[in-house]
């Protein structure tokens, strides 16, 4: 069936296998999986691959498409070919760091990425990298990932042999730590990141949006766009393995002597930084399909109004391939179009096109919610210059101050970018004061819009401070939003009758908007010095003492006017949420205020953590480490009696609930460590969920009760060996095994003929470990 060319980014099913089936393509792919370890992965799930032809790798593919993706999109009305794949729903190929020939490692390959908020700042991010290599000839490739990041590899053909008089294969960890330290000093990077263990294959599909993860030389970044990594454009003619220039490992040799000596220069001298940003080049799109008339540009304009979301997305495509500029008429009604690919190609045509008008449009689509639209509205103003600046200016003062939150931070981030990319920023003082005036606005807005939406707290203040600490303005931006908000954020903790989503969030909040979880620390220090007679010990709060000074200034207020019972709320709460090296002076802090305190504190967050919902799954189990690490400070009967009101039987039930009804394996295995932790109170309950219809639960009721120990479980994983499920009578015998009692040989002895292979072996290794003397018994 011939396929029809949509040009977006998404392709459809037919386009998907035409690409697979590209000679080319195949020959690519093959001669990878003979050099490297080769795994074929769809929707999160991996599979190696070792095709012996490329007969056999096509028949892969084929049968890969039809027994995996293919069902997924049965119910479609139209032609199967003709369906546009969703996000995550396209094959793509993975190679592994660690290179092997089928029986021992051989080899390994050093990858690096940089995953910014965009593919712009992304390459220039690992511009320095990219010059030091090219300085030293280092033998290295790069790619565009397909979305919004760069991967740069140092193949293992490129490195030497021997280095220090070992085998470089066994140094991996060494070589990859010093090297990430020498781009961090010398190459105007924060953070180097390595990418460890796996990368996507060269010229695969991106399984995010179904472009190529296509091959870049580093003279080509200034005018690379990522509409070049659509299906139709790309080409096998960029080297990735298999031609390793002459003397590359000498070469390679050279720059590991570099990196390590400079390792072992006097951490006093100074670091010679290679910075450079990558310049954006006007782009020429008409080599991507024939030149257009007046007439034609008008045609497509009236196509941007068609029905159907694959021609409206060719007629955007066609709209940003002539050289003339397009009418602001025909731009506005594609940059209203709901289909993300159309908004991106007609943010790419604006380009031509630098008018006042056409300026404002590129600042209205920073808030685009796709982020390749965002990107094309950046370069659209960086390539407007001076022109656009005031504009853009006037457009982040306003953002500043609008009451509604609905300009995103990420809109913010990029004007900045913008604004330091024209090149004025870190000359003008006025530039300067806006950014930080309506930055931090913009800041207080965005965690607002954290504390009452349901978005991933940590993450997104994470990207806002790595985001402004490129621009130097963090602790300026962050220090404002950090005054209006810090204050009102612990009253929210200390609430009584606040809900569970707001308590949450602010204490998320206070532990992540400051580096080295300094607000903690200052509230534990104000909390333990109100306290008569107090003598905990607190970690040094390992910022600067300006920080320090300025942090101190707007949490004291707060906690001198705060009662006992909510200081003891607050310290709760980052117990809960915070992190390992801050649970024992909290703890301690908390028992100098009282176990009545403590206790009623607990009692708020254990009826959060009952309410049945996955939050409330999560919860309980850092409740319970909270409740345990109490009882192991403060070691008395009263106490214990206390604390164990807080993981009574609800308690046991909610866990055991969270330990396999929720979708998230962490909260899984969390829920199964804190029954663990219970111990025998939980004994009870476990052994009736060894009764439970899910095999699941069966089968994590099993592991935990051999992580308790108790004899009294016994009889019921005796009769678990039985179960119609075979890890369900697996996991039995890993209990038994646990719990060592003479009772269980018989039975295991029996099982020793189970159908099962995996359960034949876990009752050899229980047979093989319980202690002989309880064999003996059972003789």
């Amino acid at each position: 069936m011939a396929t029809v060319c949509t040009f977006g980014r998404r392709p459809t099913l037919g386009e998907m296998k035409a690409y697979y089936a590209r000679e080319d393509v195949m020959t690519f792919l093959y001669d990878e999986c003979q050099i490297r370890n080769v795994h074929a992965a769809f929707r999160a799930r991996t599979w190696p691959i070792h095709p012996t032809s490329k007969n056999h790798l096509r028949t892969i593919i084929d049968e890969t498409i039809q027994n995996r993706i293919i069902p997924v999109y049965q119910k479609a009305k139209k032609p199967i070919d003709a369906v546009r794949l969703k996000k995550h729903e396209y094959l793509s190929f993975h190679s592994f760091a660690t290179v092997t020939d089928g029986r021992k490692v051989v080899g390994f390959d050093l990858m690096f990425e940089a995953d910014l908020s965009g593919w712009r700042r992304s390459f220039e991010a690992l511009s320095g990298m990219i010059r030091t290599l090219d300085e030293f000839q280092v033998c290295y490739r790069m790619k565009y990932s397909g979305v919004r990041s760069l991967h740069l590899i140092i193949p293992c053909e490129g490195l030497p042999k021997q280095f220090l008089g070992k085998p470089v294969i066994h140094q991996r960890r060494e070589i990859m730590r010093k090297i990430c330290r020498y781009f961090t000093r010398h190459c105007g990077m924060t953070r180097a990141v390595e990418r460890n263990g796996v990368l996507r294959l060269a010229y695969s599909l991106n399984e995010d949006n179904g472009l190529v993860s296509v091959p870049i030389l580093s003279k080509e970044l200034p005018a690379f766009r990522p509409w070049e990594a659509n299906i139709y454009n790309v080409t096998i003619d960029k080297p990735w393995h298999g031609d390793i220039p002459m003397g590359a490992s000498r070469k390679g040799l050279n720059f590991l002597k570099e990196v390590y000596n400079d390792d072992t220069r006097a951490p006093q001298e100074k670091a010679r930084q290679i910075t450079f940003g990558l310049e954006i080049l006007p782009k020429d799109c008409s080599r991507y399909a024939a030149k257009s008339s007046r007439s034609s540009v008008e045609s497509w304009g009236t196509q941007l109004q068609a029905d159907n979301d694959a021609q409206r997305v060719s007629a955007a495509w066609h709209l940003m391939t002539p050289p003339q500029a397009i009418p602001n008429s025909i731009l506005e009604k594609g940059l209203a179009d709901e289909n993300a690919d159309v908004r991106w190609y007609v943010t790419e045509a604006m380009q031509k096109n630098l008018s006042t008008e056409t300026i404002k449009l590129a600042i209205k689509m920073l808030r685009d919610s796709d982020a390749l639209v965002r990107v094309s509205a950046i370069e659209t103003l960086v390539l407007a210059g001076e022109k656009g600046l005031n504009e853009l200016l006037s457009a982040v003062a306003s953002w500043g101050g609008m009451k509604d939150r609905s300009v995103a931070p990420e809109a913010f981030l990029d004007a900045v970018y913008a604004i330091n990319k024209i090149g004025i920023a870190s000359q003008s003082e006025k530039v300067q004061s806006l950014i930080y005036s309506s930055g931090s606005a913009i800041i207080v807005h965005a965690l607002q819009e954290m504390i009452e939406g349901g978005y991933r707290t940590g993450w997104n203040i994470q990207q806002l401070r790595a985001s402004f600490s490129q621009h130097g303005i963090e602790s300026g931006i962050f220090s404002e939003a950090v005054g209006r908000l810090v204050p009102k954020l612990l009253l929210n903790c200390s609430e009584v009758q606040a809900p569970f989503h707001l308590l949450s969030r602010s204490i998320s909040i206070l532990i992540e908007i400051w580096r080295n979880c300094a607000i903690p620390l200052c509230v534990i220090r104000e909390i333990a010095d109100s306290l008569p007679q107090s003598c905990v010990e607190i970690r040094i709060n390992r910022v600067m003492q300006d920080e320090r000074t300025f942090l101190q200034s707007m949490v004291k207020p707060t906690i001198t006017k705060m009662s006992k019972a909510q200081k003891a709320r607050v310290l709760v709460g980052f117990m809960i949420y915070g992190k390992s090296h801050l649970k024992e002076p909290l703890a301690k802090v908390l028992l100098k205020m009282g176990v009545k305190e403590a206790v009623d504190a607990m009692t708020i967050w254990q009826a959060f953590a009952l309410d049945g919902t996955l939050r409330a799954s999560s919860l309980m189990p850092r409740l319970v480490w909270a409740v345990n690490l109490l009882k192991q400070l403060q070691p008395s009967i009263e106490a214990d009696r206390a604390f164990s009101q807080i993981v009574g039987a609800e308690a046991v039930d909610a866990l055991i609930s969270a330990s396999v009804r929720t979708k998230h394996s962490e909260v899984n295995l969390n829920a199964a460590r804190a029954l663990a932790a219970i111990g025998d109170p939980a004994v009870d309950a476990l052994i009736s969920a060894m009764r439970d219809e899910d095999s699941r639960l069966r089968r994590t009721a099993a592991r935990v009760l051999g992580g308790i120990g108790n004899e009294i479980a016994v009889p019921a994983l005796i009769k678990a060996m039985k179960d119609s499920h075979a890890p369900v009578r697996a996991s039995a015998a890993e209990a038994l095994e646990a719990i060592d009692s003479f009772i269980a040989v018989d039975a295991l002895q029996e099982a020793l003929k189970d159908k099962s292979k995996h359960v034949r072996h876990r009752v050899q290794l229980a047979l093989r470990n319980i202690n002989p003397e309880n064999r003996r018994k059972a003789q």
